[in-house]
């Protein structure tokens, strides 16, 4: 990520890189630590698509409409991530 994001000469914003589990609990936490800052980002990655579904779920419930104001993207593929709406 940190080494694309070099290559394009884009800037790495450090207060949005959450390194932790993303349950139910910390899905809440990242999604208020989002939602605090001034400016969302535009966009997720989560490594898996169980921890993009939890930041979804958060988001959502607090009024975030999801992919409209912040995009989200797991990354390995589950057969029930295709049932998320």
């Amino acid at each position: 990520f940190r080494d694309a994001m070099t290559d394009h000469h884009l800037k790495v914003e450090e207060k949005f890189i959450f390194n932790r589990k993303l349950d139910f609990i910390s899905g809440n936490e990242v999604a208020e630590a989002i939602m605090k800052e001034e400016q969302m980002p535009d966009g997720a990655f989560s490594v898996t698509d169980h921890q993009a579904i939890h930041l979804i779920q958060a988001l959502k419930r607090a009024g975030v409409k999801i992919p409209e104001q912040l995009a989200i993207t797991g990354f390995s593929n589950a057969d029930y991530s295709s049932i998320i709406e």
